[in-house]
């Protein structure tokens, strides 16, 4: 897994709600299905983990669905 260069991380702001995924299997599957995205969420109560798979082509659709601000989509240079 690697971690994606166009989108920040602020996962203290995860709260499991697993939009970002299901957004990412919808982009390119056409289906809702968190275990087909390119973004995976560990959450806990104590923290989350967020992280990309090798496939994630840092499209941003995550960032752009993610209510919390757990992610956000950054310009090159930022």
């Amino acid at each position: 897994m690697v971690k994606s260069k166009k989108i920040r991380v602020h996962p203290k702001n995860c709260v499991g709600c697993l939009t970002c995924q299901l957004a990412c299997s919808f982009t390119y599957t056409d289906r809702f299905n968190p275990l087909e995205a390119r973004i995976i969420v560990e959450w806990s109560p104590e923290g989350s983990k967020i992280v990309f798979t090798d496939e994630c082509t840092d499209c941003g659709i995550c960032a752009e669905y993610c209510f919390y601000g757990a992610l956000e989509k950054i310009e090159a240079g930022d």
